[in-house]
């Protein structure tokens, strides 16, 4: 089953000829073959990109775009799944001569006139026919309708040679200018490829087109409208307004590594005796800038020790008597920042350690949120987001506690009690 799904495979989008007929853009053809649920809003910041959706993949003869697609793939109607065998090169386009090689035209030539990439299939105008019934009612009997079927590329059909008008097999060659043409195995004759495969949905040829008034003319592309200039966005629109720049601008450094030298950092060294750093120099540096020289292999990292294994250990006896905020104030989120720098085995070790040293200090820290009497001497421990998650806990409790509360007061007799008693009262002032 493996090998027949890597050999045989269901097409996922849009034959390069269909796109090339369609005359269109590639962007909205992809919109026809999407159908989206809902999406959250663009531009806001409280959304983030998502996006629910669901392909159409069903192709059959009708054009992507066509309304008959878009019902054939409608919600709620299901289509067998297609495995097609994959071609590395196309060789059938509109126009070409082919001979039928099975059905009740077996032996006969015909013209393509519709290409079908998505289903490896090519209709042949006048033959594989079907006699189609349309419009029958109860008062007119209806017309029959002649309607080409698709053949598949693969085994109905192949190329006629134009030497000798007998179907072969071909391939793809480069000719001595570098040009791709198809070759007849059987006569090394070149079979041209027809003008009519460059016929679009609009047009025959690009030569016979004639524009109309939507379209943009010759002289408009022609037309010079932009001359650039070395500057920016805001210059430009500066110099147009007449606004003159007095400020002075903030030195801008590039820096450039070549081998094991780094050069304009040496000022970040007092005892180097160049502008550029030598191999082998241990520095102390903020994340962002070792997070930049990282992607170019110009530095390596140590770990703080607070993240190395002596730290590790101590964590691993009792991590709730460790003061984190003495040791690190974002320990949690710096050493997230960490993971992403350092080689793949290190930020695993990491990350785990991270999340055990949580998981032993959460308990104490739900206890506490939970404790509105707690001392805050013992939470001064706690980094920033420990601090920030035990006063979302403390709140989240007054909340619980007030809504559990909520409501309660004196209690008071029911009126049922109290008739209960006034009837009693009432039968023995009547017994007397």
């Amino acid at each position: 089953m493996r090998i027949f799904s890597a050999l045989y495979r269901k097409l996922p989008e849009v034959g390069e000829i269909t796109k090339k007929y369609a005359n269109l853009p590639e962007s909205y053809i992809k919109r026809c073959l999407e159908e989206v649920e809902w999406k959250t809003p663009r531009g806001l910041p409280q959304y983030l990109p998502r996006t629910r959706s669901w392909k159409k993949r069903h192709f059959d003869v009708h054009r992507p775009w066509t309304g008959f697609f878009q019902r054939e793939n409608a919600p709620g109607i299901y289509h067998r799944k297609v495995f097609l065998e994959p071609f590395r090169d196309w060789s059938f386009f509109k126009g070409d001569r082919v001979e039928i090689l099975s059905g009740p035209d077996k032996g006969k030539q015909g013209i393509i006139c519709q290409v079908i990439q998505e289903r490896n299939w090519v209709i042949v105008e006048g033959l594989n026919c079907k006699m189609v019934l349309i419009g029958k009612t109860k008062q007119f009997p209806g017309l029959v309708q002649q309607q080409e079927q698709p053949l598949l590329v693969q085994r109905e059909v192949k190329l006629v040679d134009p030497a000798d008008l007998q179907n072969t097999e071909i391939e793809w060659r480069f000719t001595e200018e570098g040009d791709k043409v198809r070759v007849s195995l059987r006569t090394g004759r070149i079979i041209p490829i027809p003008v009519q495969a460059q016929e679009t949905y609009d047009y025959k040829t690009k030569r016979t087109y004639k524009e109309s008034t939507k379209d943009t003319t010759s002289d408009d592309l022609s037309e010079v409208t932009f001359s650039p200039t070395l500057e920016t966005f805001e210059m430009n629109i500066m110099k147009s307004m007449g606004i003159k720049e007095e400020r002075i601008p903030v030195q801008t450094y590039w820096f450039a590594s070549y081998g094991y030298i780094i050069l304009f950092l040496g000022v970040l060294d007092p005892s180097a005796e160049s502008t550029a750093l030598e191999e082998g120099t241990v520095l102390e540096l903020p994340y962002w800038l070792v997070s930049a020289l990282i992607n170019d292999d110009a530095v390596s990292i140590e770990l703080p020790k607070v993240y190395r294994d002596s730290y590790r250990d101590i964590f691993k006896a009792d991590a709730n008597v460790v003061d984190l905020f003495r040791l690190c104030k974002h320990f949690y989120e710096f050493g997230k920042l960490l993971s992403n720098v350092i080689e793949h085995r290190g930020s695993l070790e990491l990350c785990s350690n991270l999340i055990q040293i949580f998981i032993d200090r959460f308990r104490r820290l739900a206890d506490w949120a939970q404790n509105s009497e707690s001392e805050t001497g013992a939470t001064n421990k706690f980094d920033n987001y420990e601090k920030a998650l035990l006063q979302r806990g403390k709140l989240a409790q007054d909340m619980l506690t007030s809504w559990l509360n909520e409501g309660v007061g004196t209690i008071t007799t029911s009126v049922l009690v109290d008739s209960y008693k006034k009837r009693k009262l009432l039968a023995k002032e009547l017994s007397f």
